[in-house]
Parts: structure tokens; C-alpha cells; sequence
């Protein structure tokens, strides 16, 4: 089975702090762009049974973005962990077109 590197690291970075903080994570937050949009569900199959894992709405696409939304991102729910993962999109570079170059 091929697992992308993204994928591994997201997942390695979880189990890390999971096992840092014991058995007392319950919600799990995680913030990004697409890229993290595609690797949650395979968080969520792979972490321990109980953990709440979700991830923010939308694509957070740029930093900026998120650094904009993280309240709203966050909301009134209490995390035990956010994972940020971010990057992507800005370094992407755009023509006066708008189209990646």
C-alpha cells in the first residue's frame, strides 16, 4: 500500500501528541488546505477509537487565510489538539493571469 508523504506525516504528528498527552485526547482539530482535507478521513480510521477528528470547513488554501479564520475555524469547542497544515498554496506562484506558473 502506497501512503503519500503528507499522509505519513499528519498521522505521525497525531500519534505523537496523543501519546504525549496520554489517553485524555478527545477532539482533535486540524487546519489547512486541500491537502489536509484528503488526508482526514485517513486520520480518523487510524487513530485510536474515540477520537473526534475534524478538520475545518473549507480549504484553508493560503496561511493568511487561516491566520483570517482561525477564530471561526476554531469556534466554541474545545480541542485538545490543532494540527496546522499549511504551505502549499503559498508557494505556489501566479502570471498576472492569475494561472500557476
Amino acid at each position: 500500500m502506497q501512503i503519500r508523504f503528507s499522509r505519513l506525516k499528519m498521522l505521525a504528528l497525531s500519534m505523537l501528541f496523543i501519546a504525549a498527552t496520554g489517553d485524555q485526547v478527545k477532539n482533535m482539530l486540524i487546519i489547512g488546505d486541500s491537502i489536509s482535507i484528503v488526508d482526514t478521513p485517513y486520520i480518523q480510521k487510524t487513530l485510536a477509537p474515540g477520537i473526534n477528528v475534524e478538520h475545518n470547513r473549507v480549504n484553508g488554501g493560503l496561511t493568511i487565510r487561516g491566520v483570517e479564520n482561525i477564530d471561526k475555524w476554531v469556534g466554541g469547542s474545545e480541542w485538545d489538539i490543532i494540527l496546522f497544515n499549511f504551505g502549499m498554496y503559498d508557494i505556489a506562484h501566479k502570471d498576472s493571469l492569475n494561472k500557476l506558473v
